[in-house]
């Protein structure tokens, strides 16, 4: 049973970090964010494309962005 209790107290330190992350990446790049999301919307709308590259996890990034 302590096992489990600290399993689930884990589980939810990380949830809490992560939600914690979010709300700060909210609050410091929300402008920027839908930026980046206007200049692709004009770039594609005017037959524009978008590069997209990385290596190791960063090549990751860009293949789930580019999906």
């Amino acid at each position: 049973m302590a096992e489990q209790a600290a399993s689930a107290e884990r589980v939810r330190a990380m949830l809490c970090e992560s939600a914690r992350v979010k709300q700060e990446l909210a609050a410091q790049a929300s402008s920027t964010i839908a930026r980046a999301a206007s200049l692709l919307i004009e770039a594609f709308g005017s037959g524009g494309k978008a590069l997209l590259f990385g290596n190791g996890g960063s090549a990751s990034d860009a293949q789930h962005l580019a999906a």
